[in-house]
């Protein structure tokens, strides 16, 4: 039996994307002037950097949504929705330009962000040196910088992809490129440090998941392979969709809770119209699985654009409600203790002297290793979902998916992640264990679900050692380390991008080239332990004086009691 054909027009899905576009962005406009509006007149007397820095940053941050929201959508199409064969050519291009939009966003980002902080108004705030150097100095400005390099590596990778499995890494990549601004602001500010960010950071996830597989819709368009997408789409529609209102409501009673005046500040107004945007958007997606989405099976696709043009324009208002709540102050209520150095430390003050049994199994909290995990544990359940191996294939790779996330769940929260930021040389070897141990667990998973999807790479040995030793000199040769001890996002990005550097190895054959590939990447490793045993006072000497640990100074082997002294 011949598959249905569609009857779809003079209409163009892609018109779709741009529609998000522009509504969305009008949106933004509208409610950062009433959130700004309600934050009264700057004081007498203050520099201030002027209302355009603030609707330039809430217009850059708008562009990174969308961008991100169409990178995701661009790669769901070839990572899950549809075959190879089915692709089209835009969807690549439309990755790129979104990836490249996204530096461009972060970039514009920082700037704001910077001048904003200093009282630098734009433009002038782009020729002035010391706001592009306090750019660092900032929890945002940390973040932006993670995310535009995680945005970077998508945006170059889609010259090199080519099957599945490739793009469901990047997919990876682009989900964990959102997580450094999402644990920033109000997550960060939170009684509940912990739960407050995973579930923010959940809520972004699965929200960008949702409005990103129906931008990759809108990109497939009329191609053959629309109805399976289509119905592959739903189940993860409806997982999304649990996700995010479970986590938005538990989100906003952390931040609200009871409080009536709360409710009834100007986040709780933004919070209900958030909130009353995701009920129509369930219903929109009960439509579709209950009336449209049979009849596009049948053949008729009118229906079904029709209503996801709704969706849409109401999702797109949604992500410029969202940018409006970031930029809004969260209330104070009764009961609410604010944190110290903004909640977000990277070391426990109460760590004790390490051993080697506590290097291995005392506990780290971590938000943003929490998530990342999360995404981890999805990229497997959708690489599973889409085998066609036999089951007993399935299974081993199933394991070895899992044996892959909880290798680098113990190097984030297990011992190496409680004492990566307080004792140099564990960072160190959080980063080789992670580029040793990882990739082979990985790699051997996709090799059983997905045989075809992963090729020998034709690369030399040597070259492809040449990925961690090159992130290997710019983490301990740039200001990237003190960022990575210091910021537990930059910290988490920077160890799984250790894992990422280790693929080109694991990826080799089986034999003597390979051994010589994992012997050269253990060489680079042990030489790298060497080097921060032997010249620890090379590598960010004020950050380790300046802990609140009696026993972690080595640079002068004092304590803080006795610097106190």
């Amino acid at each position: 039996m011949s598959a249905p054909t569609l009857r779809l027009g003079r209409l163009d899905p892609a018109r779709f994307v741009v529609g998000l576009a522009v509504v969305g962005g009008a949106v933004t406009v509208v409610g950062v002037t009433v959130a700004t509006s309600r934050q009264g007149p700057v004081t007498a007397g203050l520099p201030d950097a002027g209302p355009l820095t603030g609707l330039v940053g809430a217009a850059a941050r708008m562009v990174t949504r969308l961008a991100a929201v169409v990178a995701v959508g661009g790669l769901l199409v070839p990572a899950w929705l549809v075959t190879a064969g089915d692709v089209p050519s835009r969807c690549a291009r439309a990755v790129r330009a979104a990836a490249w939009t996204w530096v461009g966003g972060c970039v514009v980002s920082m700037l704001a962000a910077s001048a904003q902080a200093l009282a630098v108004p734009l433009p002038r705030a782009a020729v002035v040196p010391r706001v592009w150097a306090f750019v660092a100095g900032l929890d945002e400005g940390r973040a932006l910088m993670a995310t535009a390099v995680l945005a970077a590596l998508v945006a170059s990778g889609t010259r090199l992809a080519r099957t599945a499995g490739d793009h469901l890494v990047l997919l990876g990549v682009a989900l964990l490129a959102i997580l450094p601004t999402a644990m920033t602001g109000h997550a960060a500010t939170a009684a509940l440090h912990v739960a407050v960010s995973a579930g923010t950071a959940v809520h972004v996830l699965a929200a960008l998941l949702w409005v990103g597989g129906l931008v990759g819709l809108g990109l497939l368009g009329r191609a053959a392979g629309l109805v399976p997408a289509v119905s592959r789409f739903s189940g993860l529609a409806l997982a999304a969709v649990l996700a995010v209102t479970l986590s938005g409501l538990l989100s906003a009673w952390w931040r609200l809770g009871a409080d009536p005046a709360a409710w009834r500040s100007g986040y709780g107004a933004l919070v209900v119209a958030k909130t009353g945007l995701l009920v129509v958007l369930a219903a929109l997606g009960a439509v579709h699985r209950r009336h449209t989405l049979p009849a596009l099976r049948r053949g008729s696709a009118r229906a079904w654009w029709q209503v996801m043009a709704i969706e849409t324009a109401v999702m797109g208002a949604t992500l410029g409600v969202a940018v409006a709540l970031g930029r809004t102050a969260t209330p104070t209520r009764r009961g609410v203790v604010a944190l110290p150095h903004g909640g977000v430390t990277t070391v426990d003050r109460y760590l004790p002297e390490p051993t080697v049994l506590r290097l291995v199994v005392e506990p780290q909290g971590s938000a943003t290793a929490v998530v990342t995990l999360t995404v981890g544990l999805l990229l497997v359940g959708l690489a599973v979902s889409q085998s066609t191996a036999p089951r007993r294939d399935v299974l081993r790779g199933a394991g070895l998916g899992l044996a892959s996330v909880a290798v680098l769940g113990w190097l984030l929260l297990g011992g190496p992640g409680a004492y990566g930021s307080a004792v140099l040389l564990m960072h160190g070897a959080q980063l080789v264990l992670a580029a040793a141990l990882v990739p082979p667990l990985a790699v051997a998973a996709a090799r059983v679900l997905a045989p075809a999807a992963s090729p020998a790479p034709r690369a030399g040995v040597a070259d492809a050692v040449l990925a961690f030793a090159a992130l290997c000199l710019v983490v301990y040769g740039t200001p990237l380390l003190r960022l990575s001890l210091s910021s537990e996002a930059v910290h988490t990005t920077v160890v799984v991008a250790a894992a990422l550097a280790g693929l080109p190895v694991a990826r080799r054959v089986r034999g003597a080239d390979r051994r010589l590939g994992v012997l050269l990447l253990l060489g680079v490793g042990l030489a790298l332990l060497v080097v921060l045993a032997r010249w620890p006072g090379s590598f960010a000497p004020d950050w380790f004086n300046d802990l609140p640990l009696d026993w972690a100074d080595p640079v002068r082997g004092t304590g803080v009691s006795e610097r106190a002294g």
